[in-house]
């Protein structure tokens, strides 16, 4: 898994880079650390490295996301976190259920923490930003299938639990009280980005705009349909005749710092605004 997570980093990280800190290595991400060859090591059983499994545990029980789970036949829940190299996180949760021999899959979120640095437009210089980089999210139901009718999402092998948006604004504020300046994610889908959209912005202002207008022309044709359509290059772009296909990104939650004042800069919701009128979109036949 720890190549098939540096293939996807190194493909999602356009516009930011990383780097190494100078005073804190272990935070620093690589050429070296992302081309693999870090010795792997087994990290503490912490999410993010930070927050024991006992107190996530407790807060999914506090937010009702605990009976969620129940309600499907889900008991005995595990909470599994660990690093696979100097610079990666896996945490998963597992329920049994009558119907499994044993532990099911029900959570699987990876993650590196490291710092990136880009030029920021808007600032008019390079910026370092502390990060948690987002890779992966799962939430699904293994024992479920799709019932007939129903058009499953790229990459998505089962349907959801209906927790998604309970444990996403739980992990939010973990996030926030990290010492760190960003949270960023790198969705694999047009999808994983609608689902982000109502925290995450794109890091490029042009790419922002780009998002709001497929958003803007594709979703009447519903989310599954509008996803794969992108995933399989079948968008394009009315006049220039560009073929629009899905590319990840850096999706960016802001927390503190420069990458927030990126954001906030007048210059950003000017960018955006522009691409936004310059694109159109529509679905090709196929």
């Amino acid at each position: 898994m720890a190549k098939d997570a540096n293939e996807n980093l190194k493909k999602g990280l356009g516009a930011l880079r990383p780097v190494r800190l100078d005073q804190q290595s272990d935070w620093g991400l690589s050429q070296e650390d992302i081309e693999g060859t870090l010795v792997g090591r087994r990290g503490p059983a912490l999410l993010f490295g930070t927050f024991p499994p006992s107190r996530v545990l407790s807060d999914l029980e506090a937010r009702g996301a605990l009976d969620i789970l129940r309600r499907r036949g889900y008991g005995d829940f595990e909470f599994c976190s660990e690093g696979e190299d100097a610079f990666e996180n896996r945490i998963r949760l597992y329920g049994r259920h009558p119907s499994s021999e044993g532990p099911a899959l029900l959570m699987d979120v990876r993650t590196h923490r490291g710092e990136l640095a880009g030029k920021s437009v808007c600032l008019d210089k390079e910026i370092h930003v502390r990060s948690l980089i987002w890779e992966w999210l799962s939430f699904q139901d293994p024992l479920v299938g799709f019932p007939s009718g129903t058009e499953a999402l790229p990459g998505q092998d089962h349907p959801g639990l209906g927790i998604f948006r309970v444990a996403v604004d739980l992990m939010l504020d973990y996030v926030d009280e990290m010492d760190i300046d960003a949270l960023v994610g790198l969705p694999q889908y047009f999808h994983n980005a609608i689902l982000y959209a109502s925290q995450f912005r794109f890091f490029k202002p042009e790419l922002e705009g780009e998002f709001c207008g497929l958003r803007r022309d594709l979703m009447g044709l519903g989310l599954a349909r509008a996803s794969r359509a992108l995933a399989e290059g079948r968008v394009e772009e009315s006049g220039s005749g560009r073929r629009v296909a899905w590319k990840a990104a850096e999706q960016v939650y802001p927390i503190r710092g420069d990458i927030q004042a990126h954001f906030q800069h007048p210059t950003y919701a000017v960018e955006v605004r522009r691409a936004l009128r310059e694109n159109r979109f529509r679905l090709l036949d196929g």
